[in-house]
């Protein structure tokens, strides 16, 4: 079993705006494929231009309500209904995924019609022999400085290029998922015009609502849905691995069992190592997000320019909003991924860094040997042209608890609102 639906809802609505909607597929069941076609409809009292699938916030596809439903029509005596299609591609998504089927009007309005529900397990014939150890945290937390001290591990290797953002494993998983994603032939047609662009693999599924399904399209759907899925992960999981075996060869490093990377932004690079990689590892760093945006706030001045969100809101105070639905995300991840996790907090990290990392390391059954603990500490703690340029604070004992001096009492006493009770699951106390 590739893809499993468990559950498929439609949702009552408790206003006048939607009058009717309903899910005609998919049905519950298994799926031998990792795509799942959406059948539906809506009728409302206002426009609606787009049917959204939303996961854990994010809208990771759509499509335009233009399906004709005469029946729908009919039965509400109207001139047209909204009918959709959409084939639905499940690499990308969490292991047991849940995805709410939104519609937005066009004056922007939107409503929560159904949620589909199901599990997914991506299967590669590929044997690793190193396994991903992925460091998950918002900017500003810390992650560069402990990338540095992870690549004095014996067992773990990390691409030591400042800042440590290679991110080989996630750029193939990413690759797995753009050439996997059903795709309509408009849409890839034109690959060869950006030679830096990957474009998605130029094949689309047929409407039923508008083709006869010949007998060679179901044979090349059900390839392109299973097996095709299935030879791309392998190929990405090749080629990663590849990589890190070079690198490791020269730099004479014959006993790795990791490769350590940061995270990538985009969730659906890491849940997709999550399900090829069942021996992979993660260490969740977290900071206190006032120190965060402090930090950020910092740096920003620093290099003139704004980033880690920053550049997308117009205030201060609406950065305060970014980071925190950033902290929500990463506490969200770490409920789910926890068991094959270690949670770290920079704080510790800076007061006791022999003790944490030895507490980190155990988690993982590595070696936190004296020798080994004391090596990585040395290697943090190393001052260099790209460090200095990359701190905003003296040193780390003068890092921790910085908001106090540098953030105004205006956006202190917002961020104490916003911020409260959120991490109290991962040991922080709050005033």
């Amino acid at each position: 079993m590739r893809l499993e639906i468990s559950s498929v809802t439609v949702l009552r609505q408790d206003d006048d705006l939607v009058m009717g909607c309903h899910l005609d597929g998919p049905k519950t069941g298994s799926v031998d494929a990792y795509v799942f076609e959406v059948h539906g409809w809506v009728v409302s009292t206002a426009e609606v231009v787009v049917v959204e699938f939303v996961h854990e916030r994010g809208v990771m596809a759509s499509v335009e309500p233009r399906v004709p439903r005469p029946d729908v029509a009919k039965k509400y005596a109207i001139p047209s209904a909204a009918g959709f299609w959409k084939v639905i591609g499940t690499v990308g998504l969490a292991p047991e995924f849940t995805l709410t089927v939104r519609v937005v009007f066009a004056d922007g309005r939107n409503r929560e019609i159904a949620l589909i529900s199901g599990r997914i397990r991506l299967r590669s014939a590929f044997t690793p022999s190193m396994q991903p150890l992925m460091l998950t945290s918002l900017g500003r937390s810390g992650s560069t400085w402990l990338m540095r001290m992870l690549a004095e591990h014996p067992s773990v290797l990390v691409h030591e290029r400042y800042p440590y953002e290679a991110r080989v494993c996630s750029y193939w998983m990413h690759f797995i998922k753009v050439l996997a994603e059903p795709a309509g032939l408009t849409a890839s047609v034109d690959f060869y015009e950006d030679v830096t662009k990957l474009a998605q693999f130029p094949f689309s599924f047929m409407s039923p609502a508008k083709h006869a399904h010949p007998r060679e399209q179901v044979a090349v759907d059900r390839w392109y849905a299973g097996s095709h899925v299935e030879e791309l992960a392998a190929m990405a999981q090749n080629a990663a691995e590849s990589f890190y075996r070079e690198y490791a060869t020269a730099r004479g490093r014959s006993t790795v069992a990791y490769f350590a990377e940061k995270s990538a932004p985009a969730g659906h690079c890491a849940w997709t190592i999550w399900q090829l990689y069942p021996q992979a590892k993660e260490i969740f760093l977290f900071r206190d997000p006032r120190d965060i945006l402090a930090s950020a706030l910092a740096f920003n001045a620093k290099r003139g320019f704004p980033s880690f969100g920053r550049q997308h809101v117009g205030t201060d105070e609406e950065f305060i909003e970014v980071v925190r639905a950033d902290l929500m995300s990463l506490v969200s991840r770490w409920k789910h991924r926890s068991s094959r996790g270690a949670l770290l907090r920079y704080e510790d990290l800076v007061r006791s860094p022999q003790a944490a990392l030895r507490e980190m390391l155990d988690t993982f059954a590595l070696d936190s040997s004296a020798v080994v603990v004391n090596s990585m500490v040395q290697a943090g703690n190393e001052v260099t042209a790209e460090v200095d340029r990359h701190r905003t604070s003296p040193d780390g004992q003068s890092s921790v608890g910085r908001w106090v001096k540098d953030l105004e009492p205006r956006l202190q006493s917002m961020c104490n609102d916003a911020f409260r009770g959120l991490l109290d699951e991962v040991g922080y106390g709050w005033p």
